[in-house]
């Protein structure tokens, strides 16, 4: 399988999405909260018309907007199209988040469930973007059971952070997380979800060929 325009990846391991038993065994990839990914066409549409985000709000929990909508709209052809060259089909809808000027989003999930375990995200509009994640505090805190996704400060430690380039993202969001736009300007973000729903090690190794 040829990959789309503007993809390099490192080896032909993800070519054929074969990778044998042993093969898995003998890679040893850090465990990281996020990865860069080697993918150098755009990854939105030329023109996206925010008009359409008016009935598409989700909850509002703070200043952080997050909005469900068509991913055929926002995300490229061929961002899309590299997504599902290495196997992984885009879901329909997807995630756009808007974070005005010196705001920051709750210390969250997206679901306490954690079915889906990545995503791949995009941010424009703000130099100086960072994500955060976190670890719960009491080891035997279930998300599940408490059917909790928002978090106070005092309840967890924050154990990784990054600052958003202009690249696509691979991040792990069935960790308590958090997004800061620390700059004037307001910061946009396309989020997009796929199946198989895989856990983050198995993604990691399907993907290792594609970071930097």
């Amino acid at each position: 399988m040829v990959p789309p325009r503007g993809i390099e990846p490192r080896s032909s391991v993800l070519q054929t999405g074969a990778m044998t038993t042993s093969a898995k065994a003998a890679i040893n990839i850090p465990m990281n909260y996020y990865y860069r990914i080697n993918y150098h066409n755009p990854v939105i549409n030329d023109i996206i018309d925010l008009n359409t985000l008016k009935n598409n709000k989700l909850k509002l929990y703070n200043t952080w907007e997050n909005y469900y909508v068509r991913t055929s709209k926002f995300a490229s052809k061929d961002a899309l199209s590299f997504l599902q060259s290495i196997g992984l089909k885009p879901k329909p809808m997807c995630h756009f988040f808007v974070g005005k000027p010196f705001t920051k989003s709750y210390i969250h999930l997206d679901h306490y469930k954690n079915h889906v375990s990545y995503a791949f995200n995009y941010a424009w509009g703000s130099d100086d973007s960072v994500m955060k994640w976190y670890k719960f505090n009491d080891q035997n805190f279930c998300p599940v059971e408490n059917k909790q996704i928002i978090f106070k400060p005092e309840d967890v430690t924050e154990v990784e952070q990054f600052k958003f380039s202009s690249n696509l993202f691979l991040v792990k969001i069935d960790s308590p997380h958090s997004v800061e736009n620390n700059s004037n300007s307001t910061r946009y973000c396309i989020s997009i979800r796929c199946e198989p729903y895989i856990s983050w090690e198995e993604i990691t190794l399907r993907l290792q060929d594609y970071f930097i």
